[in-house]
């Protein structure tokens, strides 16, 4: 497909009507479709930070780098007319006037020419480095260096296998064999427990007993030294008669 032509004419227009089928060619296929990335064409509501992230996202992504990552993922690489139509795109969107662009590690601070390396600059906020990795990278990448070194003598033998299954064997029916002791201590301390609870309410229960008996006791002992009843004096003409005697009660 000759991407030079009026396929795409300008990137602000519907593509509704474009057609990339049965393309005549010798290394054209049948169906082709094309990814799309839609911006808006006003950002200046945004927060400066994420709209000029949006603004690199989209630089990198049709940048070279950023096509051999897209190849790497089962894409076609853009030609350059379809490069060119992106980067007008990008031209024709309006940015916040207080955005702060970021720049890449190359030869020109963009992302469309070769990466070269800035001394300090490279490092500093909002550059963009392709050279330049976290830990973490450098981390799996290494790894994968030593399982590619891995060969079969790095493998224990079977019989190394087997004394370590038996090894493991042993262990757990030790720690079984600690488990049911322990769970048997614990049922004769449950039971020494009930026995203990059970005293301690026999011993209430006669401490309650015996409570009650002395109250009545006492209560027997008051009535007896306020049992004696006295009858009123009568009064006789010229003499009077007063009882003290229980027996002339």
């Amino acid at each position: 497909c000759d991407w030079s032509s009026d396929v795409y004419k300008r990137p602000d227009e519907s593509f509704a009507g474009v057609n990339l089928y049965d393309i005549q060619g010798e290394k054209t296929y049948p169906i082709v479709l094309t990814t799309y990335i839609y911006l808006a064409k006003d950002y200046t509501s945004w927060p400066a930070d994420t709209a000029a992230a949006t603004k690199a996202f989209v630089e990198m992504v049709i940048s070279p780098d950023g096509q051999k990552i897209a190849e790497e993922n089962g894409f076609v690489e853009m030609p350059s007319a379809l490069v060119n139509l992106a980067k007008q795109a990008i031209q024709m969107v309006q940015w916040p006037d207080d955005m702060v662009p970021f720049t890449f590690e190359t030869e020109d601070g963009t992302a469309f020419t070769p990466a070269k390396t800035q001394k300090e600059l490279g490092m500093q906020p909002r550059v963009i480095s392709a050279k330049r990795t976290c830990y973490g990278d450098y981390e799996r990448k290494q790894m994968l260096v030593k399982v590619n070194e891995l060969n079969s003598d790095s493998f224990a033998s079977s019989s190394s296998l087997n004394d370590v299954q038996q090894s493991l064997a042993d262990g757990l029916s030790t720690r079984d064999a600690r488990i049911s002791a322990l769970e048997a201590q614990l049922e004769d301390n449950d039971d020494e427990d009930d026995q203990t609870a059970t005293f301690a309410k026999a011993g209430l229960a006669l401490g309650i007993i015996g409570f009650i008996c002395g109250v009545m006791a006492l209560a027997v002992a008051l009535t007896k030294k306020h049992a004696t009843v006295a009858r009123p004096s009568i009064y006789t003409p010229g003499a009077a008669v007063e009882m003290n005697k229980p027996d002339d009660v």
